[in-house]
């Protein structure tokens, strides 16, 4: 598969439902909590990857550092396809409790699955790495806040040393997912205190 064919509007028409079948399995997963209100993780994954774009592409800096190649694709490739399976483990990890869903480990859980569907799409071994790195990470930050909204000490550091060739790229896909959220209606200073820590650490 040409990943130059995975776009939102592939996607969302369907034309993709034969290559990527667990992209579609989402639509059946509803998304009820803090962070999104009846949302399948289908359209927030959608969302998530159209809102990263735009956001890249008003970036001249952020495009720059992206357009390095990884292997065959540059890291701005790499990142948007992982934005597409960023969630793809949810369908797994979901726990409904009442009207409330939660999804426990679904970043390693994607790190895992995401695997042999990198190695169908033909990636090369680093790229496949790669990826599957920014999924099995994406949640590291949204972990790494506290009740109040701040971040907690040493988790950048800790991060940048771990995973320094992915921290731009969590940060990118952390942001977006955050300011998509229904966070800003449920806690809205939380919320503006995890943007602000990311705006600040993009520039």
């Amino acid at each position: 598969m040409d990943l130059t064919t995975l776009s939102v509007e592939n996607v969302r028409s369907g034309l993709l439902k034969d290559q990527l079948p667990e992209l579609y399995e989402l639509q059946q997963v509803v998304e009820n909590n803090p962070w999104h209100d009846r949302e399948t993780t289908f359209e927030h994954t959608l969302t998530v990857v159209s809102a990263l774009s735009e956001f890249i592409g008003q970036n001249e800096a952020i495009q720059k550092m992206l357009a390095e190649k990884v292997g065959n694709h540059t890291r701005l490739e790499l990142l948007m396809l992982a934005a597409f399976f960023h969630d793809v483990a949810k369908k797994e990890t979901m726990v409904v409790s009442g009207d409330r869903s939660s999804f426990s480990g679904h970043d390693k859980v994607g790190e895992e699955k995401v695997k042999p569907i990198l190695n169908r799409l033909g990636l090369a071994e680093n790229e496949q790495v790669r990826v599957a790195e920014i999924v099995g990470q994406h949640d590291y930050f949204h972990k790494s806040f506290d009740d109040a909204g701040n971040i907690l000490e040493q988790s950048l550091d800790r991060f940048r040393e771990m995973h320094p060739d992915i921290l731009l790229e969590t940060l990118l896909i952390s942001l977006v997912d955050t300011s998509t959220s229904y966070l800003k209606v449920t806690k809205p200073e939380q919320y503006q205190k995890r943007i602000e820590f990311y705006q600040a650490n993009l520039t």
